[in-house]
C-alpha cells in the first residue's frame, strides 16, 4: 500500500506565509481600472490562503507511515495508524477552508464548498474504514478486506481536483496563476494522473 497515491499532490502551498519574495505581483496592465486592480489582488490574497490551506494536507499526507505487510497483525496496525494521519490531516484542512474568509466572488465560494464536500466525504470512507480495520480479527477474511479497503479513500483523494471549479472562472483563474502557493498545485493536479496501484 504506497502513500504514492496522494503524494502526488506535494509541494502544492505548503508554506504558512508568503516571503516578499513569493509576493503574488501587484495586479494591474493595460485597460485594467483602479478598481479592477483592487479585485484582482483581493482574490489574489483569498485564493493564495485556499491554496495554503490545501498545501497543508499535502504536508501531512507525505507524513503517513507505510504499511508493514509482514503480518495480518501488522498490516492491520499501520492500515490504521496511516488512516488516522490521513484524517487528522482532513479534518485540520477541513476546518482550515472553513475559516477562510469569504471569496470576492461567489464563484470562489463554491468552488471552496465543493471541495470541502468532496474532502469531507473522504473523510467519511476513512473513518468508516479506520472502524473496520480496527475492530476485526485482522487474520480473518473479514479482516484481510478491511485492510484492503485502505486504498479505496486513498484512490479518492488522489483522484480529488482540488483547483475544482477556479479554471471556469476568469478572476479565479488569474488569481491561480499570480498566487505562488497555487502555482505547483494547478501544475499537480493529481486528477491529471491515475493513482498508483
Amino acid at each position: 500500500m504506497a502513500i504514492g497515491a496522494v503524494v502526488s499532490i506535494s509541494a502544492c502551498g505548503q508554506q504558512s506565509a508568503m516571503s516578499p519574495a513569493a509576493q503574488p505581483p501587484p495586479a494591474g496592465g493595460p485597460g485594467i481600472t483602479a478598481d479592477e486592480a483592487v479585485r484582482q489582488d483581493e482574490t489574489t490574497r483569498w485564493a493564495s490562503g485556499y491554496c495554503t490551506t490545501v498545501g497543508g494536507l499535502v504536508q501531512t499526507l507525505t507524513t503517513m507511515p507505510a504499511v508493514d505487510p509482514s503480518s495480518p497483525e501488522s498490516a492491520a496496525r499501520t492500515s490504521s495508524e496511516l488512516l488516522a494521519v490521513m484524517i487528522g490531516g482532513l479534518d485540520r484542512t477541513i476546518d482550515g477552508l472553513g475559516e477562510l474568509g469569504p471569496a470576492p466572488g461567489q464563484e470562489g465560494d463554491l468552488a471552496r464548498q465543493n471541495v470541502s464536500a468532496d474532502l469531507t466525504r473522504i473523510r467519511e470512507r476513512a473513518v468508516a474504514t479506520k472502524a473496520d480495520v480496527d475492530e476485526t480479527p485482522p487474520s480473518s477474511e473479514d479482516g484481510r478486506e478491511a485492510i484492503g479497503a485502505v486504498k479505496l479513500p486513498l484512490d479518492a483523494l488522489a483522484g480529488l481536483r482540488l483547483l475544482k471549479g477556479f479554471d471556469a472562472t476568469p478572476a479565479l483563474d488569474t488569481a491561480t496563476r499570480r498566487a505562488p502557493s497555487c502555482a505547483d498545485l494547478a501544475k499537480r493536479d493529481p486528477a491529471a494522473e491515475p493513482p498508483p496501484r
